[in-house]
């Protein structure tokens, strides 16, 4: 390759500078764009299951005072029709489990404890675990889980659209200069 470049015209070396710097600068916006666009989705979704823990929180305090985990139950169970959402589940104000929702074929088990609060990813899930208060005390925690495969869809998307984006500027560009 390199004694190819060295016998080539000047001609061809000039053109093949431009594509290269062309892809080269593609590249890099891509890259940026890729960043903004994880950076973006992950505050979504962290601010999507803030407001549905706090929806179930709030929907499950009757449930809570009275002690009747079927009615958290079935507020849990309207996680279902949120396709990113894995695992949910309540407790008391002691931290023991007190209804818990699973998606089918998730693979996910619902933790014993709620772990502390606030709004972690491990990896492959994001878990954000708020308290529910009750006539401001608090009546227990509310945990809800969801896994990252609607990011890696849109990632692949993103990047087949990109890559074929570069490869055809990168094409143009060497016709151009040609």
């Amino acid at each position: 390759m390199k004694r190819w470049f060295e016998d080539a015209s000047i001609r061809w070396k000039l053109t093949a500078l431009m594509a290269g710097t062309t892809a080269l600068v593609l590249l890099l916006a891509v890259v940026a764009l890729g960043t903004y666009e994880i950076v973006t989705f992950k505050r979504a979704l962290e601010q999507k299951l803030s407001v549905v823990a706090e929806i179930v929180g709030r929907n499950s305090t009757v449930a809570l005072a009275f002690g009747d985990p079927s009615t958290a139950k079935d507020v849990l169970a309207a996680l279902d029709s949120e396709p990113v959402i894995v695992c949910g589940a309540v407790y008391d104000r002691n931290g023991r489990a007190f209804a818990s929702f699973v998606a089918p074929k998730s693979g996910v088990v619902a933790p014993a404890s709620p772990g502390p609060l606030g709004t972690h990813w491990d990896g492959a899930h994001l878990i954000v675990v708020r308290p529910i208060v009750d006539a401001g005390e608090r009546a227990g925690t509310v945990y809800v889980q969801s896994d990252l495969q609607e990011l890696r869809e849109r990632m692949l998307l993103f990047g087949a659209i990109t890559g074929l984006t570069v490869l055809a500027c990168a094409i143009l560009g060497l016709v151009l200069s040609a």
